[in-house]
């Protein structure tokens, strides 16, 4: 039996979004649906980093007082081979709601980090074992601020 996908239309289009603000500074493909992350970042057609997207109905204080972002495990050991295997950075992208503001914040990678955490981490509301792993705790001062967006993104 195949695990349900739980990303909408909704969330797909946000990803979109960033992907336009980003594409002021460099060609974004966006890789396809089941990929390990959502972008390639190209300039004069040339890679320069492969980036995940990630958006929380939370603040960068909030985040760092949780610990920092969590993010799946998966994710981060597919983006550490990517920067492994080109000598590229890999972009961690997340776009953090506040009450009137909404910011894109980015952490760049190069290499593994000593600094990380991991711990489990996923959703209990939906009743799938599957949709619960472990995660990487990236730490908030690893995230340096791109953008405030005033923007009336998708919600």
């Amino acid at each position: 039996m195949r695990r349900p996908v739980y990303e909408t239309q909704t969330q797909w289009k946000m990803q979109e979004n960033v992907r336009d603000i980003l594409s002021r500074d460099y060609e974004v493909f966006m890789t396809p649906k089941f990929y390990p992350w959502d972008y390639l970042f190209l300039d004069d057609g040339e890679a320069v980093a492969a980036g995940e997207y990630k958006r929380r109905k939370a603040t960068y204080a909030q985040l760092r007082y949780w610990g920092g972002l969590k993010l799946s495990y998966n994710k981060w050991e597919s983006g550490m081979r990517f920067c492994q295997h080109t000598g590229l950075e890999y972009w961690l992208l997340i776009e953090l709601d506040g009450i009137f503001v909404t910011e894109l914040w980015r952490a760049i990678f190069t290499e593994r980090s000593d600094f990380l955490k991991v711990g489990i981490f996923g959703r209990k509301d939906r009743n799938d074992p599957q949709d619960t792993e472990p995660c990487v705790i990236i730490p908030m001062a690893n995230f340096y601020l791109m953008e405030t967006i005033d923007l009336p993104l998708i919600r």
